[in-house]
């Protein structure tokens, strides 16, 4: 939302990514490396032992600046490494970041003196978030106000009983995770049934259809949910799952809407967002009229 309605990332704020980006890039080669430990999958060359002793150290004194030579060339020659692929592909049982391989491809170029983080790396970034931030963005002349409730949502629901409308955010590419489209499920739930949000419209937002169209080529849906019995395309599936988010609403006056989307896809979700915006207004002008 900050990049397509807010005023974007200053330099200051680009910069200050620059360490989670470099801390997301170490990480996931360094979740890769302990996945083969697991699967004992030993490195395809002795001599990538000593590279995988870099990252491990690196990691351990962290990185602020700039990301050194020695590293770039250590992920650069572990990704070259079959065992090491053999590895990643193993993604059902270990939940590797889904921007794992982009940062890894893209190890040269962030760790350039000159390195700005562009949008895309900021919104490829993950960073763990506590309590509740806030952001506002106009659309349409019309001034919202987002709150980003972070892992303790459940902590601050009664903070929200007088917002328009929750807008909720699935990764629908983790179906492939055990148990992870099911905890999401009982969340979505635990706040569509909320007596603090009875009146409130739900907007789900099945993200990352990208990755999920890729995944169930490897993945079939119902290997995750047996009682599936739909095509493993992309539509028919994405529609399944929509369909059980839906069916936890208990309310007959409530309504939810759903929209499939791919959070890098700037102009998707600036789509998806005016369409939000627009239903938004119309229901506050309902609610006007009926005073």
């Amino acid at each position: 939302m900050k990049v397509i309605h807010g005023r974007g990332f200053t330099e200051r704020e680009r910069m200050a990514y620059k360490e989670v980006i470099f801390r997301n890039t170490l990480g996931s080669m360094r979740a890769i490396l302990e996945a083969m430990d697991d699967l004992e999958l030993p490195l395809s060359y002795d001599t990538n032992r000593d590279y995988a002793n870099t990252i491990m150290n690196m990691l351990s004194q962290g990185v602020h600046e700039q990301l050194p030579q020695g590293v770039v060339i250590a992920i650069q020659k572990l990704w070259l490494d079959p065992n090491v692929h053999q590895a990643y592909q193993s993604n059902l049982q270990y939940q590797f970041t889904e921007s794992a391989i982009y940062f890894i491809e893209s190890v040269e170029r962030i760790a350039m003196s000159t390195y700005i983080p562009s949008d895309q790396d900021i919104l490829r970034s993950r960073i763990s978030t506590f309590g509740i931030s806030e952001s506002s963005f106009m659309i349409d002349n019309i001034n919202f106000k987002m709150y980003d409730t972070g892992p303790e949502r459940k902590k601050w629901i009664h903070c929200f009983d007088n917002v328009d409308a929750v807008l909720f955010v699935v990764a629908i590419s983790e179906y492939d995770i055990p148990d992870r489209l099911e905890e999401e499920m009982r969340l979505f739930d635990y706040f569509c049934n909320s007596m603090w949000l009875v009146k409130t419209t739900f907007i789900l937002f099945l993200n990352k259809m990208d990755r999920f169209k890729e995944k169930l080529l490897v993945t079939p849906l119902r290997n995750r949910f047996p009682e599936y019995d739909g095509d493993n395309d992309d539509k028919q599936a994405s529609l399944y799952i929509a369909n059980r988010f839906i069916g936890m609403n208990k309310s007959d006056k409530k309504q939810i809407y759903v929209h499939f989307t791919c959070a890098i896809d700037s102009n998707r979700i600036k789509f998806v967002m005016a369409a939000v915006s627009d239903f938004i207004s119309q229901s506050n002008l309902k609610d006007c009229s009926s005073l």
